[in-house]
């Protein structure tokens, strides 16, 4: 796949994510105490990344399932990245997020996802997910379940940009 038909495909599905969702996203992440950030495979990549451009302004942030980390408590944030709205290590982290009492703000490619209706807010990459066996990341990897291509799944790109787009805005505020 050319350059070119790649930078059409995150046009088509950037231009339908709303712009009101970046605002939330970002006055969510000043209000927010302290920040953690989830996602599995590409989505935990770009989740990483988030924490480090967090970090870099001064937002006190922790990526989760990294080995140090505080405990949860009330005003903080958690940001999930997650395509399909539905792998298992980010489920099970926004369920017991919520019980901490921490808001979740949810990336996802599926707004009627089960992570999707857990959120506080919901932010729609609308890229197309193919679908794959089962919601298990790391088991799809121990069995040799191959992931799918990025070229046939913006929705790690899309997110990436309009994260990078977030950051920038309150970059621009500091």
């Amino acid at each position: 796949m050319e350059f070119k038909q790649i930078l059409i495909d995150l046009k088509k599905v950037l231009k339908k994510v709303k712009t009101d969702d970046l605002k939330l996203f970002v006055n969510e992440i000043k209000n927010a105490k302290r920040v953690f950030v989830v996602g599995v495979g590409r989505s935990g990549l770009i989740a990483k990344n988030l924490a480090m451009r967090l970090v870099r302004l001064h937002k006190e942030t922790y990526v989760v399932h990294e080995t140090v980390n505080p405990k949860m408590k009330s005003g903080d944030l958690l940001i999930t990245i997650s395509g399909s709205g539905e792998t298992s290590d980010v489920l099970e982290t926004v369920k017991i997020s919520r019980m901490m009492g921490a808001k979740i703000i949810s990336l996802t490619a599926d707004i009627k996802s089960p992570i999707a209706k857990l959120s506080h807010v919901c932010i729609l990459i609308p890229a197309q997910i193919p679908s794959r066996l089962g919601s298990h990341y790391y088991l799809r990897e121990l069995i040799g379940v191959p992931e799918r291509s990025t070229t046939k799944s913006p929705f790690e790109l899309c997110a990436l940009i309009f994260l990078e787009v977030g950051v920038s805005k309150l970059g621009d505020n500091e």
